[in-house]
């Protein structure tokens, strides 16, 4: 697939019948990590890559604490248009739990280099609580954005948000190529971005 536009000539050059059919395209854009000699970033992009890092995650302490990571996709060559339903996908592995109010947030927003303006509402988890060890939980998140116009320059911000109020270990996969972890069979994290096909 090419990059997204707002045109339909592109659009019809580069969307399948169905897509076309209902007026909107998704993309997928695939969360990773770049660490260099300045620090990490944490991206969204549509190529392949190798994430830095398969996964990323931590041992909250029993005191609790919050996580936010912060992705950006490229800055757009040319305007288009966001409209629709952002799907999310992606798996938790939650080994050991003693937390009784943990919960995984998601927030959309469009950004233009200094001004962060959220799309659509935050997604919000089921709340994760008891002890043992749930293992591995696959998540599918849904938000949707409305429409919502992208100059040239402007990229799209996800946060992605743990709040634990005690003691919680999680893993969450962000390798485009998907490699094992150990915890994680499956360490992709896509976001599927709909994008309007007509003018």
């Amino acid at each position: 697939m090419v990059e997204l536009i707002e045109t339909t000539q592109d659009a019809i050059a580069s969307y399948p019948y169905d897509d076309l059919e209902e007026g909107f395209g998704l993309v997928s854009y695939y969360l990773s990590k770049y660490t260099d000699s300045t620090g990490d970033t944490y991206s969204m992009g549509k190529e392949l890559n190798y994430s830095s890092t398969i996964t990323i995650g931590r041992n909250i302490p029993a005191g609790g604490g919050t996580d936010t990571f912060t992705f950006y996709s490229g800055s757009f060559s040319r305007p288009r248009v966001v409209k629709g339903e952002v799907r999310i996908n992606f798996d938790l592995s939650a080994d050991s739990v003693n937390a009784t109010n943990t919960i995984i947030q998601i927030k959309i927003y469009h950004y233009d280099g200094s001004t962060s303006t959220q799309i659509g509402s935050t997604w919000t988890s089921e709340t994760y609580s008891g002890e043992g060890q749930p293992g591995v939980i696959p998540i599918n998140a849904i938000i949707d954005t409305g429409t919502k116009k992208f100059r040239a320059g402007d990229q799209i911000k996800m946060e992605l948000i743990i709040d634990a109020d005690s003691y919680f270990e999680y893993l969450i996969g962000i390798d485009p190529q998907n490699r094992d972890s150990g915890n994680l069979d499956f360490t992709q994290f896509i976001v599927r971005v709909p994008f309007n096909l007509v003018n």
